[in-house]
């Protein structure tokens, strides 16, 4: 979730109340990988996404509603808290299907891997 990347660097530059978020996070993370170590079939994922990461969603919207508008602009707290606001309905949507992951992280390491390549090829002159 590029989502969680945000609040990740909120909290590297100090921004101590983005561990809220971040433990929220973390606690989505591990529903997710007791689904994969189980083997939860789509309809058993998403069940359980139902019953134990919505209401962890809702406690970060909740948290994030509350906090963006006492948060400073341009500050690394308040880009996460726009960008979460921004991204909501697609946050949701990778929750409504049990076939969809949570994180493209593995997609994203692909690609990069074609760009590098690519990269590489052009300072080769190639």
């Amino acid at each position: 979730m590029h989502v969680r990347s945000k609040f990740e660097a909120a909290m590297k530059a100090g921004e101590l109340r983005a561990a809220i978020a971040m433990h929220l996070f973390k606690a989505i993370y591990v529903i997710e990988a007791e689904c994969k170590s189980e083997r939860l079939s789509p309809e058993a994922r998403k069940a359980r996404r139902d019953e134990r990461s919505r209401p962890k969603l809702a406690e970060l919207k909740t948290w994030i509603d509350t906090v963006h508008p006492r948060t400073v602009p341009k500050s690394p707290l308040y880009v996460a808290t726009t960008y979460a606001i921004n991204q909501w309905n697609r946050i949701l949507r990778c929750f409504d299907d049990g076939r969809f992951e949570i994180d493209n992280h593995w997609a994203e390491q692909q690609l990069r891997i074609i760009a590098l390549g690519r990269k590489k090829l052009d300072v080769c002159g190639q």
